[in-house]
């Protein structure tokens, strides 16, 4: 395993293992098996052993629930500018729908996580 100074020095970044952020220097190792990488988000660090012992299709689940969630809050935005079709998206346009994008697929892998993990009544903080 290489040090972490070295690890997080290297060209390919590590995403965090619940919402796919850019990784800190926060390595957990689940059930004695390799070492996860994290974010700094404390519930990231309070769902990860979860997430760690997802089955693979479960987890999908979970991702494919994400992307639709932030399909739904990239595509408000595009309806906020009154534009729909990619090829009319200047730079800055195009920059602002994918962090868009980016940013809700994180906040909805960290909520379906939750619901997976605690089930469908969980309710984040966000909206209470």
């Amino acid at each position: 395993m290489l040090p972490v100074v070295r690890r997080f020095a290297s060209p390919e970044p590590a995403c965090c293992l619940v919402c796919r952020r850019h990784a800190t220097a926060i390595g957990q190792r689940a059930g004695g098996k390799r070492v996860v990488w994290l974010c700094d988000d404390p519930l990231c660090l309070e769902l990860s052993r979860w997430v760690f012992g997802m089955t693979a299709g479960a987890l999908n689940e979970v991702e494919r629930a994400a992307m639709s969630d932030a399909g739904d809050v990239a595509g408000q935005y595009l309806d906020s500018i009154g534009k729909t079709d990619f090829a009319t998206l200047d730079q800055e346009e195009w920059r602002k729908f994918l962090e868009t994008f980016v940013y809700a697929f994180e906040t909805a892998m960290r909520t379906q996580a939750c619901q997976a993990v605690y089930g469908e009544n969980w309710v984040s903080a966000e909206r209470k």
